[in-house]
């Protein structure tokens, strides 16, 4: 069989699947990566261990009979909104800079009293999670590095194209979370750069998600065993991908993401204004946009409280899961604010603190359990409510990403929403499916984007999940307590997380 090999590079682990001509998953490989989280927010990555990861998914593969020749091109995806600067060599001259850092919040403060109609152009909120002020941030503090640096890449999939190729590239879904790309032209705004006494030859150019960039070098293929010669693509950044992997493509479709941090999106056709921090990218096929609130606090909480409430040493989820199950529908009335880490919606605060309300003596760790589920799944349906507002349930709910491993979490999100929840199968690699989706066109496999969807994605195998209406009064109630809880104690933590 004929495959494209793709590879998903997440904030805590590189996900590599080979995607056959008839849209399988074959030969599906996770490899786990370190992150540096440092008390001042200050949140960093090796580039290196990107590189040797995928390098060791492939070898898996051809270990396990796998021949190099039958894989047609390879495609990635990868997070966003990274500081990636490297040298001439393709070397990183220091740590990646990850999207969830906020160092570069003055910086942010400065380019956009210097640029008031940003936003316009860009189509999105600035702030110090943006890669602009990130480079200016690096000019500033560290500047024998920006001096070394001769390009900055600004997603993580970008490096390893680089590795493979030598080539530096870029694609429009993750230069829209940058800060410097004209949305509407899906160019690089120079002279915004410039005008900050940056280099804008540092930018690496921008190409479609379908565009073939370059091809396996040789010094790569004996490292990576592919064939010299295979054709790479650009890819596109995560939120791109997923959106094609949850086979969202028609307007007013939705879907959230359940990973170590998350996201909620639809598809629209035009530039929303309902909230602040919300994004808009280009999708796959660059002719719709994709909505998408992004949130710092989703999977991290969940593995937070299984590590915090779990027995034993193992981090034991089916212990969670199943104490989450001997509990009903409201955890005995407790409250569980999830921003563990500041947040970026449904608040928009990256001092904010979590906190349990409502404890007594009768409150069992089962409880507390349900309540940072219960609690997740509250700002996620304040989250959709406010990107989407009144029409939220007029579409099913899409769930995937990691989190829906946990069917308890997942029928939490049905209830809490009152909406249909499908869960794809194999959501973890769903990603992965939908960047192939641009291997599909290259290659001619599919005609288009809409018709890798009609021929795969619709046909996906999916578990549903229905509200229940016997606990719709319960949880609207806690719900509207939920909402009133942030502006309560914001005060209390304001100024005091990273002191």
């Amino acid at each position: 069989m004929e495959y494209i090999a793709t590879f998903d590079i997440g904030t805590s682990s590189i996900k590599g699947v080979l995607i056959g001509k008839d849209g399988s998953l074959q030969y599906p490989e996770t490899r786990p990566i370190e992150t540096d989280y440092r008390e001042d927010g200050r949140v960093e990555q090796d580039p290196g261990q990107w590189w040797e990861k995928v390098c060791q998914i492939t070898v898996s593969w051809w270990e396990s009979g796998i021949s190099p020749q039958h894989v047609k091109a390879i495609v990635m995806s990868g997070q966003m909104q990274d500081c990636i600067p490297i040298d001439a060599d393709g070397q990183p001259v220091r740590p990646a800079i990850l999207y969830a850092d906020n160092r570069a919040e003055e910086q942010a403060e400065h380019i956009a009293y210097d640029i008031p109609d940003l936003s316009l152009t860009t189509g999105n909120h600035f702030d110090g999670s943006m890669i602009f002020p990130k480079i200016k941030w690096l000019q500033e503090i560290e500047r024998h590095a920006y001096e070394r640096t001769e390009t900055i890449c600004v997603s993580a999939k970008d490096y390893v194209i680089f590795q493979l190729t030598q080539e530096t590239v870029a694609d429009p879904v993750t230069g829209a979370t940058t800060g410097m790309m004209d949305l509407h032209r899906k160019e690089w705004v120079t002279k915004w750069v410039e005008d900050q006494g940056l280099d804008s030859q540092k930018l690496p150019p921008l190409f479609d998600p379908s565009t073939k960039v370059g091809e396996v070098v040789e010094k790569s293929a004996k490292k990576s065993g592919f064939v010299r010669g295979t054709p790479v693509l650009c890819g596109s950044g995560d939120a791109g991908a997923t959106t094609m992997g949850a086979g969202i493509i028609d307007q007013g479709d939705k879907y959230v993401y359940l990973g170590s941090t998350g996201w909620v999106a639809y598809v629209t056709d035009r530039i929303t204004e309902q909230a602040d921090g919300i994004f808009h990218l280009r999708d796959l096929s660059q002719e719709q946009y994709i909505a998408i609130a992004p949130m710092l606090n989703v999977g991290n909480a969940h593995l937070w409280a299984v590590d915090l409430f779990g027995e034993g040493e193992e981090k034991d989820y089916i212990g969670f899961e199943h104490a989450v199950q001997s509990t009903a529908p409201g955890a005995a009335d407790v409250l569980f604010l999830p921003y563990l880490k500041g947040e970026r919606f449904p608040i928009q605060d990256m001092s904010a603190s979590g906190c349990f309300m409502n404890m007594r003596e009768t409150t069992t760790k089962a409880h507390l359990s349900r309540a940072v589920l219960e609690g997740v799944s509250m700002s996620i349906r304040q989250t959709i409510e406010t990107l989407i507002g009144e029409d939220a349930v007029d579409t099913p709910l899409i769930l995937i990403g990691g989190g829906t491993q946990s069917e308890s979490w997942c029928q939490i999100l049905a209830d809490m929403c009152q909406n249909v929840v499908r869960v794809p199968e194999h959501p973890e690699y769903l990603p992965s499916l939908g960047v192939a989706a641009a291997g599909f066109v290259y290659l001619h496999w599919s005609a288009d984007y809409q018709g890798f969807h009609q021929h795969f994605m619709q046909h996906l195998p999916m578990k549903t999940y229905y509200p229940s209406p016997d606990v719709k009064a319960t949880y609207e109630r806690l719900y509207q307590k939920f909402k009133s809880l942030y502006p309560i104690i914001r005060d209390w933590s304001e100024g005091e997380r990273f002191s």
